[in-house]
């Protein structure tokens, strides 16, 4: 059964507070966009300013991918995208998180197969060793 678009909207904001919330457990000040800073969901501080995060965060439910888009990935290392997985209710809290570095999420997009290269796959994040990813921001 396909989702509603309030439904999506609602899986994308819990992805996105639970990132935010992770987060805040390292230390970080964060600040959640809503939507005002295209390609980016979450700026993250520490305390001092001196490391300085945008993220992106991808959140889904029953599908085995993550919808990015069409046009190339902007690559940085202070750009990092967040891959949220639910369970299929989406109703659960996450069950995997996966934290990718930018270059990476660009190049699992290229490798997609698909025309368009819209998506990156679950099956190429789990290749990775990105779940609950977070020592890049220590």
């Amino acid at each position: 059964m396909s989702m509603s678009q309030h439904e999506k909207y609602c899986v994308g904001m819990r992805g996105v507070y639970a990132v935010a919330e992770v987060q805040s457990k390292l230390n970080y000040v964060v600040s959640v966009t809503h939507g005002n800073a295209k390609g980016t969901d979450i700026l993250a501080t520490d305390e001092r300013g001196e490391k300085v995060f945008s993220l992106q965060v991808k959140s889904t439910g029953s599908e085995s991918f993550w919808r990015v888009g069409n046009k190339p990935i902007p690559c940085s290392d202070r750009h990092i995208f967040v891959f949220v997985k639910f369970f299929e209710d989406s109703k659960q809290v996450p069950r995997e998180i996966y934290v990718v570095p930018s270059k990476d999420a660009e190049e699992m997009r290229l490798a997609t197969g698909l025309a368009n290269k819209t998506d990156v796959r679950r099956t190429a994040v789990r290749k990775g060793n990105y779940l609950n990813n977070w020592n890049m921001f220590m």
